[in-house]
């Protein structure tokens, strides 16, 4: 059911290509028809791209046509070969899961004759550890991307897209590979979806989008969890490394290979601290310039002792600021109530004036009185 859809979806792409081809340039001329110059230009750039693919066809392709015959070949040869080698490995596989005891039992034999017992016990610690990383990575990969590709499915045919089923096999298969897979499967479903309608494919786009989001923040860590334990930057460092080396094989296992080296690394890394008696926490060495050899001591780099000074110093400031300001508090207060105290005494003033007035006139009326008096007398 899958694969006639799928062959049809392909086919008919094919086929209508020009179809396509002249819709794209119907709906360009449609959105610049307020655009008079912009309409003009654009109708020229088609024309020019038409010409030159046209002299490209004409001046480079048919006269490689046989070498591009024999490429073509090639390809189809490796193919062939890649996809026989892929049934042998399947066959083989099998052969290995059916026999499996018998295998892994001559194995060890093998190992414990030719290493030593402690030797042979890491090898085979450090195999189940590889195993371990190997299935969670794929199995967890796998199953992520086949949900992608249902909900892609799914949104795809509710929005009315166009080769709902190729564009969601390409998503989900694609989105195998961390990090690059989103990119790798949306630039090739959008040119799809854009010779068919414009609209339709910026829709796509915004809904691409929001579904990597769901997956890449809350899909992907419920499913693989802290199982690779490695941020952004050393996954994107182990995809391209193992691009460079295996092609794309190795942008699919590349993480795992990378998280193996990274483990038994990390591994010795510890061990060699623990024979010189150092702590193997990362903290230990975030703000180290050196150890002390006889006491073991952690010493602090000049970059910390730089902090260090600048928040003393921030601090020392911020004291200073605070006593000045408390200076200045103190002397606006004092001057208010010297101030209060200077009305208060002028308002006492008067009554002190009209008090020693009344006293200065009840002593000259007495002696008045005492003047009559004495003439009378």
């Amino acid at each position: 059911m899958v694969v006639p859809q799928l062959y049809t979806s392909i086919e008919s792409l094919a086929k209508n290509s020009d179809v396509f081809l002249n819709t794209a340039v119907s709906w360009g001329k449609r959105v610049l028809k307020s655009n008079p110059i912009l309409q003009e230009n654009f109708i020229s750039l088609v024309d020019n791209l038409t010409d030159s693919v046209v002299d490209w066809a004409k001046l480079k392709l048919m006269p490689n046509m046989a070498n591009i015959v024999s490429i073509i070949s090639t390809g189809i040869v490796s193919v062939i070969t890649g996809v026989a080698s892929f049934f042998i490995g399947l066959i083989v596989s099998v052969y290995l899961l059916y026999h499996k005891e018998k295998v892994s039992s001559g194995s060890k034999r093998l190992l414990y004759s030719v290493f030593s017992l402690k030797s042979a016990g890491n090898i085979l610690a450090t195999l189940r550890y590889a195993d371990e990383i190997f299935m969670n990575f794929i199995s967890g990969r796998v199953l992520d991307s086949t949900i992608i590709g249902i909900i892609c499915y799914v949104g795809c045919a509710i929005l009315d897209m166009p080769y709902v089923l190729l564009v969601a096999i390409i998503v989900g298969i694609t989105n195998i590979i961390p990090f690059f897979g989103p990119f790798i499967g949306g630039v090739p479903s959008t040119i799809i979806i854009l010779t068919v309608s414009p609209m339709k494919a910026l829709i796509f786009v915004i809904f691409i989008v929001i579904l990597q989001q769901f997956d890449g923040n809350i899909l992907g860590p419920k499913i693989l969890g802290e199982s690779m334990g490695l941020n952004g930057f050393w996954v994107m460092f182990s995809i391209i490394l193992g691009a460079g080396v295996f092609g794309f094989a190795g942008m699919l296992i590349g993480v795992p290979i990378f998280m193996l080296i990274y483990t038994g690394v990390g591994i010795l890394i510890e061990r060699g601290l623990e024979r010189k008696g150092l702590p193997v926490e990362n903290s230990f060495y975030s703000n180290l310039d050196h150890i002390d050899p006889e006491t073991k001591a952690p010493i602090e780099g000049c970059h910390q002792k730089k902090q260090n000074s600048k928040r003393e110093e921030k601090k020392k400031l911020k004291e200073e600021k605070r006593r000045r300001e408390y200076e200045l508090y103190s002397m606006i207060h004092n001057i208010t109530d010297r101030w209060k105290k200077k009305d208060k005494d002028d308002s006492e003033a008067p009554d002190k004036d009209e008090m020693s007035a009344d006293s200065s006139g009840a002593n000259e009326n007495s002696s008045v009185r005492d003047e009559r008096d004495d003439k009378k007398n």
